[in-house]
């Protein structure tokens, strides 16, 4: 198990948090900051993966795109899967 300080500017916000009732203590404020900083590196990757398969040209038409949605949505809202 690792141990960790909070930086004082944060105590009063996680304090806040936990008294709130948001969370049920420091430890849940944590791994949840951990949490969505994970989702956010992800995100970072997906993105640059995105720009490098569009610097090869490996895109698709915003025509096809759309085309694609409008079914999608259709089939939503005829009960399709």
């Amino acid at each position: 198990m690792m141990t960790a300080s909070i930086p004082a500017e944060f105590e009063p916000f996680v304090r806040d948090e936990v008294a709130q009732g948001r969370y049920t203590s420091t430890e849940e404020v944590l791994r949840k900051a951990l949490s969505l900083l994970r989702g956010e590196q992800k995100l970072r990757e997906e993105i640059a993966l995105g720009i490098a398969e569009a610097d090869r040209g490996e895109t698709i038409p915003a025509d096809e795109i759309y085309a694609y949605l409008r079914q999608r949505i259709a089939d939503v809202a005829s009960g399709k899967p």
